[in-house]
């Protein structure tokens, strides 16, 4: 080793500092910070207000008022009292019977003198606010890009780079600060194994997924191994894609998510009927994988399901959510978890649900196909394919980043990237050992079918990916089809018919001078087909409405606000059934907001859309046409 090694190797292996402050009796003492001694049990974090923190003799978080009765402060030490005692006697005279001599002997420990002590020691470390500085079970992100995992009970931190920018061994450590953060103790999750996977192991795993019967051939197979490999590492990714399978009955359902137990462990959460607040619960600040089984579309449980998916679109990029506590005070939940759901068929999903998700179709065994048979090896695989993502983290960044280009390369969008780029790029981890190629690095020379992986791996996802952007509608296409579809009142003996029917008959009435009575219809719900002038957006937006369009194509539909109670029965058990439709509508493309529109009483506000997002107005003038027939007055 040279001078700059030895140098490096001491930074990559740090010890503590000597401790220079005087003994206590010595001059210069009484101007020293005094803390805890050394082979204290306990480790003071700060206060905050009237509360006070430590990690306990078992290193888990503890918030403690500054009344610190004598209970509190015995269980703080735990099995640790003779610490205690000793630091803050109580003492009594005792004479010995045979000798007659006396001696001190400790009976116990000063409360007084315990809480003194202890406010000042959390007092000189400062303010400390456990709100986003306390990291549960499970991954996350160290602040040199290191990957710490939070096994309960130990910390595992792995794929730390030293001083020459080499990978340093993985180490276990304490519970307790760590980078600016504290890992409290908790019941403890099943350690990674000592030895990673190899890529065999994988291999089986993945060639045992694909004996299930997925409608995209191995593509969804490989996806749910990415998932897998994702989940794992759920609290240090930056986003945390989540996936939906889905499959009738006889695909193998409950044999999968049996599959999944044993290879996630304890380091999945696994429920079939919980609530999105007994999942917050759950988690509290932990980063596992949340698995839904049996979660299917249905209007008794639909808004409950709902939430939980907003929970998920709240963990793929780690947004938190305020929610009170029992002693009325705001408690922040930060998720930062993947979710898997299966189901026979998946919920009606918002765009930014959808490309959040991917959602693998499983079909069904042929009959007297026999039963999938699930190897004892499942649970041991599982700890080995954890300890591989700890030793292969120092390339995720750079993985990640050569998906993300042969995405983009080919066509696919910032948020596809995000989604699909995160699942392959963990995926990659679990079978390979080097990172790919870089599309927008490669050499001239020939490359090998392992450097062009990541643009293989892309190109089979197609299929999957068209059919998620055909799925993924956002807020105001479904906004325009709620309404479009909506069936208006009809008096008795008269035929009922949508909305968008409505609006075409109304057109073909304005189109050929005829009355069918559908204007009337459409003012009665809040609904009618008006004009713009050139100078409609004068007044403030109140004025400029033409009772009668210039022509059919430049014909609006104006739809009133929440005041309306006709519009509010039509949008009720909606998306938008708080009066949200406006805001949602006036993102179409020509649309105008806010304008006082008459229907059948003084002016309301409304958002006018274009008639052509609302019918097809060709059709419409076409049916008009065939409608003028000789002999017919129009």
């Amino acid at each position: 080793m040279n001078g700059d090694d030895d140098i490096g190797a001491a930074i990559d292996a740090p010890h503590d500092a000597p401790d220079f402050r005087a003994p206590d009796g010595e001059p210069g003492a009484e101007y020293d910070v005094k803390g805890p001694p050394k082979d204290c049990p306990i480790e003071p974090l700060g206060f905050l207000k009237q509360r006070t923190y430590f990690l306990d003799h078992a290193k888990q978080l503890i918030e403690l008022g500054t009344e610190m009765r004598k209970g509190e402060v015995m269980a703080l030490f735990g099995t640790r009292q003779h610490w205690l005692n000793a630091k803050w006697p109580t003492k009594k005279q005792v004479t010995d019977k045979k000798t007659g001599e006396i001696e001190w002997v400790i009976t116990g420990f000063d409360q007084k003198e315990s809480q003194r002590d202890l406010i000042v020691w959390c007092a000189r470390k400062g303010l400390f606010d456990p709100q986003g500085k306390v990291r549960g079970r499970g991954a996350h992100r160290g602040p040199d890009g290191e990957l710490i995992l939070h096994c309960g009970s130990t910390i595992l931190i792995g794929g730390k780079r030293g001083t020459r920018n080499n990978v340093l061994k993985s180490q276990f450590f304490q519970p307790g600060l760590i980078g600016g953060y504290v890992y409290p103790a908790h019941p403890e999750l099943a350690r990674p194994d000592d030895n990673p996977a190899p890529i065999h192991v994988g291999e089986q795993v993945l060639a045992l997924l694909n004996t299930w019967r997925w409608r995209n051939g191995d593509t969804d197979g490989w996806l749910l191994l990415c998932w897998i490999a994702a989940a794992t590492l759920g609290g240090a990714i930056r986003h945390r894609p989540h996936v939906w399978i889905t499959g009738p009955s006889g695909a193998g359902k409950t044999t999968l998510q049996q599959f999944l137990r044993e290879v996630m462990g304890d380091w999945g959460v696994f429920t079939e009927d919980a609530t999105e607040a007994g999942v917050r619960q759950l988690l509290d600040q932990d980063t596992l994988a949340v698995m839904f089984d049996e979660i299917e579309p249905d209007e008794a449980n639909g808004e409950a399901h709902m939430k939980i998916v907003k929970l998920a679109r709240l963990a793929y990029s780690g947004g938190g959510a305020m929610r009170g506590s029992q002693d009325h005070k705001a408690k922040q939940f930060v998720a930062r978890s993947c979710f898997l759901f299966s189901s026979i068929h998946h919920h009606e999903l918002p765009a930014q649900d959808r490309n959040r998700m991917a959602i693998l179709n499983l079909r069904e065994f042929p009959p007297k196909t026999k039963s999938l048979m699930l190897p004892s090896t499942l649970k041991a695989w599982g700890n080995q394919l954890r300890r591989r993502m700890i030793e292969q983290w120092h390339r995720y960044d750079a993985t990640l980043a050569a998906y993300q280009a042969a995405m983009l390369t080919q066509g696919y969008n910032g948020r596809e990237q995000d989604t699909y780029g995160t699942l392959l790029a963990c995926g990659d981890l679990l079978l390979h050992d080097q990172a790919p190629a870089h599309p927008n690095e490669m050499s001239p020379d020939p490359v090998t079918d392992e450097d062009l992986r990541c643009i293989t791996r892309v190109r089979d996802l197609s299929t999957i990916l068209h059919r998620a952007r055909a799925e993924a509608e956002d807020t105001t296409e479904r906004c325009l089809k709620w309404l479009t579809s909506a069936t208006l009142t009809a008096k008795p003996g008269e035929h009922q018919m949508n909305v968008g029917r409505w609006v075409t008959r109304a057109l073909i009435d304005l189109r050929n001078g005829t009355d069918s009575g559908a204007k009337a219809k459409l003012r009665t719900h809040g609904l009618r087909i008006v004009g713009l002038a050139p100078d409609h957006e004068k007044d403030n937006g109140a004025g400029g409405i033409l009772d009668r369009p210039p022509s059919v194509e430049r014909a609006f539909l104006s739809v009133a606000n929440k005041s309306n109670q006709a519009m509010l029965s039509l949008f009720d058990k909606s998306t938008w059934r708080s009066g949200t439709w406006n805001q949602a509508l006036a993102l179409v493309p020509g649309a105008v907001g806010r304008k006082k529109v008459r229907y059948d009483g003084p002016g309301e506000w409304s958002v006018v859309v274009p008639i052509g997002v609302v019918i097809d107005v060709p059709a419409a003038i076409e049916e008009a046409e065939q409608l003028i027939l000789p002999g017919v007055t129009g």
